[in-house]
Order: C-alpha cells, then sequence, then structure tokens
C-alpha cells in the first residue's frame, strides 16, 4: 500500500518533471526562432546594403563608358564605324539597365516594385533589342529571326524599360542555351480596343529544351536546370523568375512549353493602354508604291517576314528560295516587259550566296541589273572594292529594322523625299568642340540636347574646378560657363582660365556665362571676371543658336552680339504664369528629344521629380540653422531647373526667397518658405502630367 502510494508520488513527481522540460524546450524552441527571425532579417538588410553598394559601384564606371562612346558617336565616324558606336552604347546601356535591375528581385519580394506608365514606341523598343541579341546569336553561328508585322500598334503605354528587360532575358536564354539552330521573336496583336491593346509574345529556339521534371521550378529564383548547367553557362538563375513576376505585375501571364531534344518555346500575354498622345509616323512609304521587288532567301520564315513588310507599303514582291530560281525569275520577269526595280539578297546561301548572284546578274549584259541590296548576319562593308564589283547598292544587316529597310528602298529608288530638319542643317553651320560646366542635372540634359541637335560636340564639367582641369588639356571653340557651381563658381574658373592663357601665351577662349541670377550688374560681373558674354537662363534654342553662331561662325547669322539683355528672358522667370507649366517649354524638350534619340525630357524631369522634394526639405533645414547661404544656393538651384521645365511659377518663388537670402531678410524668407512647399505636389503632379507620366 505504502510503496503504491509512493509510487503514485514518484510517478506525478516524473510528469511534472516532463511537463517542466516541454515548456523549457518550447520556450528555447521560441528563443531559437524570434534569434533567426533576427537574424535571417539582418542578412536580408545585409544583402540589400551589398546589392545597392555594389550597384553603386558598378555604375560609376559605366557612366563613363555611356559618356565617351556617346562624344565618340559626335566624331563624325563614317557608316560602318557609327553603326558600330551606336551597338556599343546600347549594349552599354542594355549593361546599365541589367546592373540596375539586380535590385529588382528584392524590390519584388518585399512588394515594392513600381510599374511606369509612358508612350514608347514598341517597334522601336523590340528593334533595339533585337539589335543586342542578334549580335551574340551571330557569334554562336545562329539565325535570329524576328516577325513584327505591320499591323503591331507603333505606339503604346506601359512600362519600356521592364519589357525591354523581360525580352532580353528570354532572349538571352534562348541564345545561351542554342548551339545550332536558331532563335525568334514573333509578336502578335491579339486583340484590341478603345483604349487597350492585347500582345501576344512568342520566344522560341532550337536549343535542347527542358526536362519535364524541372519545368514546374524553372520560373523559381536561383534555380537552373543542375549544376553542370551553372557551369557551363553560367549565370544567377534569377533572370526567368524576375521576368515571370514582372509579366504578372504588368497584369499578364507567360507560359511555357518545351521537351527534351525539341527547343523551347515562352509565350507572354502582356497588355498595353494606348499612348496619350498622338505621333506622327516617320514612314512614307507613298513613292514605293507599285515597285516589283525579288526577294532572295533560302529561309523561309525570312521570306515571309519581309513579304509581309514590302506588300504593306503597296509594292509588287515575289519570292526565291535560291540563286538560280532567282536568275529565272528576273528574266522571265524582263520578257514580260515588267522587271524588277530592287532584289534584296541575302547574303548566306548554299550552291550560290548573294555576293555570287549578284555577280551574275551584274555581268549577264540580256539582263537590265535591278538595284541590289543585300541582306546579312554578319558584318559587311558596304563601300568595299568586293561591294562595288558586285553592284551592290545598299546593305542591311538581320534582323532588318522596319525603318531602316524604308529608307533604304527609298534611297536605291532615288526618292529625295526623306526631310532634312532645320536642325540638320544648323548641323553643318554651327559645328564645334564645346566645353559645358553646368552642374544642375536637369540643366545638363537640356543644355546637351540643344548643343547635339545644333551640330556641336559637348562635353560636360560638372563644376569650375573641373572646368579648368579640362580647359588646360583641351582647346575647345566655346566654353559654356554657369555661374554658381559647387567647389569652384563660374566667375573663379574664368579668371583662373585667363590666368593661365596670359601664362601660356595662349589665345583667348571665348567664354560664354549661363545664369539665372538677373540681379542688376550681372552683366558686368561677368565681364570683369574674364567672361566674352552672357546668356539668362532658362534659354531656349533660338537663343543659343545666336550665341553659337556669333562665336562659331555662320554665314546665314545676322547676330551681331552674343549679350543677352538683362530681362530679355527674366520676364518668363518674374512674372508668373497662370498655368503652372508652361507646355511650349516641354514641347521644344521632347522635340529635341525626338531630334537627338536623346531621353532628354525624361531625364531632365525624372531628374527634377526626385531632387526637387529632397531640395524643398533642404530649405527648411538650411533656414532653421540661419544658414542663408546654403538658402541662396538651393533656391538659385531650384530656379533655375524650374524655368528649364517651364514652371515659371514656382521658379518666380524660389528667385524672391534666393533674393530675400542675398540680402540677409530671414524672417521674410521663413515667410516664403509656405508658398514654396506647397507650390511643390501641385508643380509635380502637372509636370508628371504634361510629360506624360504616371501619377
Amino acid at each position: 500500500m505504502i510503496t503504491k502510494v509512493v509510487g503514485g508520488h514518484e510517478d506525478t513527481w516524473e510528469r511534472v518533471i516532463t511537463m517542466h522540460d516541454d515548456v523549457t524546450e518550447r520556450k528555447q524552441n521560441e528563443i531559437a526562432l524570434i534569434e533567426a527571425k533576427e537574424v535571417a532579417e539582418q542578412a536580408s538588410k545585409a544583402k540589400s546594403d551589398f546589392l545597392a553598394t555594389m550597384s553603386h559601384e558598378i555604375r560609376t564606371p559605366m557612366n563613363g563608358v555611356l559618356g565617351m562612346t556617346e562624344l565618340l558617336l559626335g566624331t563624325g565616324l563614317d557608316a560602318r564605324a557609327q553603326r558600330l558606336a551606336e551597338t556599343a552604347y546600347k549594349s552599354a546601356e542594355s549593361l546599365l539597365d541589367i546592373i540596375n535591375h539586380i535590385l529588382d528581385f528584392s524590390k519584388i519580394e518585399a512588394e515594392k516594385m513600381e510599374l511606369d506608365e509612358e508612350d514608347f514606341n514598341l517597334r522601336g523598343v523590340l528593334e533595339d533589342m533585337l539589335e543586342l541579341i542578334a549580335g551574340q546569336a551571330h557569334y554562336k553561328g545562329l539565325e535570329c529571326i524576328a516577325n513584327l508585322p505591320p499591323e503591331l500598334p507603333d505606339w503604346v503605354r506601359g512600362d519600356a524599360i521592364r519589357l525591354r528587360q523581360i525580352m532580353i532575358n528570354l532572349l538571352g536564354n534562348a541564345v545561351k542555351f542554342t548551339d545550332q539552330g536558331d532563335v525568334r521573336l514573333i509578336a502578335k496583336l491579339r486583340n484590341r480596343s478603345v483604349d487597350r491593346f492585347h500582345l501576344e509574345f512568342e520566344i522560341s529556339d532550337t536549343g535542347p529544351g527542358i526536362p519535364y521534371d524541372q519545368q514546374a521550378t524553372i520560373f523559381e529564383a536561383f534555380t537552373q536546370l543542375d549544376n553542370s548547367t551553372s557551369r557551363r553557362y553560367g549565370g544567377t538563375g534569377l533572370g526567368l523568375a524576375i521576368s515571370w513576376r514582372l509579366v504578372e505585375l504588368m497584369g499578364g501571364q507567360i507560359e511555357l512549353e518545351s521537351s527534351p531534344g525539341n527547343g523551347t518555346l515562352f509565350r507572354l500575354q502582356i497588355p498595353f493602354a494606348a499612348a496619350v498622345n498622338e505621333y506622327k509616323s516617320s514612314q512614307s512609304p507613298e513613292a514605293l508604291s507599285g515597285l516589283r521587288i525579288l526577294t532572295v532567301d533560302d529561309h523561309a520564315i525570312d521570306r515571309e517576314i519581309l513579304h509581309n513588310q514590302i506588300i504593306s507599303w503597296g509594292m509588287r514582291n515575289d519570292n526565291a528560295e535560291s540563286g538560280a530560281t532567282a536568275i529565272d525569275y528576273i528574266q522571265k520577269a524582263q520578257e514580260e516587259n515588267d522587271p524588277y526595280q530592287i532584289v534584296l539578297l541575302d547574303w548566306h546561301m548554299p550552291e550560290m550566296d548573294g555576293l555570287e548572284l549578284a555577280r551574275v546578274l551584274t555581268a549577264d549584259s540580256t539582263i537590265h541589273t535591278p538595284k541590289l541590296v543585300l541582306l546579312s548576319s554578319t558584318g559587311f562593308d558596304a563601300s568595299s572594292a568586293t561591294a562595288k564589283s558586285a553592284s551592290i547598292t545598299c546593305y542591311l544587316q538581320k534582323p532588318v529594322r522596319q525603318q531602316r529597310l524604308l529608307d533604304c528602298l527609298r534611297n536605291v529608288m532615288g526618292d529625295k523625299l526623306v526631310e532634312q530638319t532645320p536642325e540638320v542643317e544648323q548641323n553643318h553651320m554651327l559645328k564645334g568642340e564645346i566645353l559645358l560646366a553646368e552642374d544642375n542635372l536637369v540643366n545638363q540634359e537640356v543644355a546637351i540636347g540643344m548643343l547635339m541637335v545644333l551640330g556641336c560636340n559637348a562635353e560636360l564639367a560638372e563644376n569650375g574646378r573641373e572646368a579648368v582641369t579640362a580647359a588646360k588639356s583641351k582647346c575647345y571653340d566655346l566654353i559654356l560657363m554657369d555661374c554658381h557651381m559647387p567647389e569652384m563658381n563660374g566667375f573663379e574658373a574664368s579668371r583662373k582660365l585667363r590666368e593661365y592663357e596670359k601664362q601660356q601665351g595662349l589665345p583667348r577662349t571665348p567664354i560664354v556665362a549661363l545664369t539665372a541670377d538677373i540681379k542688376k550688374g550681372i552683366e558686368a560681373e561677368c565681364s570683369k571676371a574674364g567672361m566674352d558674354g552672357y546668356l539668362s537662363k532658362p534659354f531656349n534654342k533660338n537663343k543659343l543658336t545666336e550665341v553659337l553662331s556669333h562665336w562659331l561662325g555662320s554665314a546665314t547669322s545676322e547676330t551681331e552680339s552674343t549679350t543677352v539683355a538683362d530681362g530679355e528672358l527674366s520676364s518668363s522667370i518674374i512674372n508668373p504664369a497662370e498655368r503652372l507649366i508652361e507646355t511650349e517649354v516641354l514641347t521644344e524638350l521632347k522635340t529635341l528629344s525626338a531630334t537627338t534619340g536623346r531621353d532628354i525630357i525624361g531625364k531632365a524631369v525624372d531628374s527634377y521629380l526626385e531632387r526637387t522634394p529632397e531640395a524643398v526639405i533642404e530649405l527648411r533645414q538650411a533656414a532653421s540653422r540661419n544658414d542663408l547661404e546654403s538658402l541662396r544656393d538651393i533656391a538659385h538651384s531650384l530656379k533655375s531647373s524650374s524655368a528649364n521645365l517651364g514652371a515659371m511659377g514656382f521658379a518666380n518663388l524660389c528667385h524672391q526667397l534666393e533674393d530675400l537670402a542675398r540680402d540677409q531678410c530671414l524672417e521674410t524668407a521663413l515667410a516664403k518658405l509656405p508658398d514654396i512647399e506647397a507650390l511643390v505636389p501641385r508643380v509635380l503632379s502637372e509636370l508628371k502630367r504634361e510629360a506624360g507620366l504616371a501619377q
């Protein structure tokens, strides 16, 4: 009995101890989970910090590559060198995009990814991307085939950068994993409504395909088929994961079709809104209507793509799959007194290639030789003796851009309808090497864009010290010098340059002041510092042309003086317009963007949208610590960049604040700040709307 009771107590204590152990273990597990969560969060933050630091470090040299390549493009290269330099520039842009998009995956994971909404040229984006991929494909001996039918909308509204990123990921993978055969992009308009386009894109290859058991995980992050794939091809395994999630964010879907040994096909269906603005087409195919053209290519899909494009321009098109068949077609057409005016020749064909066919046609005295255009996936020197001996009139690289094909056909037929804009004529009048000393990003984009349109090569210095260094190492035809810059302002930089020229016995380089400072006596101050002229900001292209025409020389210019009188342009700053944004200013920037091919308005507006809220906060901070000098400088910079984007009323307020800070009127300046802070959201919103950006 006692033993039984005692045994019962022992059993009870064992249960109590066991329960205590269970509770202790649960608490330890909870503590361990909390600690593991903290470690994971710290690791995630460390990863984000590392990616941000790494992307910054890579961006710095990439900006140098982009900048120097852009300068190279403005040095008057021949056609082939220009094309190679343009490809290098686009490749650098693509690499910079990829660097920037390294951070995308972490943004997507944190649900912080946002899409941009802007009008963009759909065909242009796809063709730009194809040119980059084609180089990689041709290097591996692959055919790069693109079918962008005429019925595709020219302009749509959506996120062009993300679309380009998706396409480069998928096409890049197709090239990477394919050793022979071809890589294809087919775009289709599946459905359209009044304000929406539903597009389908097919990216396919003739590679090894994807095993069935691995297709379910192919869109997961950091996933590759196996370790040997990573060793052979490299890569992070993020491309498909990012592409899938981006397509999903864009309201679309992505499908995979693949079987081992039979290649892979990705099918994307993505909706795009109709473009908000109307865009005039640069195509003028009317002069080609009715002309007869023969396409010679052994690849059936290439023939079909060219056929669809050509007949959409009203031309009559026949197709031949070989050189021998082409000769029969040409002879028969001549006998029927309905000859071909143009023959498109694929260079690389079996039995008789395009050059051989061209030589046969040229040597046959019984054939009236049509205009011969050579198409090739590899480089060809159209000005070489080989081309001339074969009577090659024009050369186009595959995949052929629609506009280049149209321009080529018009040119070989002697069509003189290609418009020569006034900007092109100005290029020959105003050629010169210009040093632009300017620290404001918005002003940089505007000035460089105008200089490019006017035919000048522009190099940038972001402060007076850089300007002095640049001017000592190279002779410029003209220096455009901002007066207010960090480290060394324009006045001091001009004085140092004049001293250097005097010491070295060098000729005087013209220096024209650029400033939004319209105070009385500024012109005399510029002259005292050794400057030769004065141009108030914001200036338009006509005013800049007057200055350049005077110093660079122009037979047609009637301008006698470079000096712009005080108040000539400043009235637009002093008297705020009823509208928040002067749309005429943005229209000119859009024209500059279209003419130069440089996204001047996009970069300028993006920089302004990013910088202005920060600058207004800095105004308040400077005022709170009685730092009138910083208050004046920040207000001056805001005034200048705002006026350059047409925000004249806001620029006027900043101008008033700048004057108050200069005059040491802190209390009045503080009273002005609420007006500026209240107006900022309205200005930014209106600027987004007028520039066609998402609200």
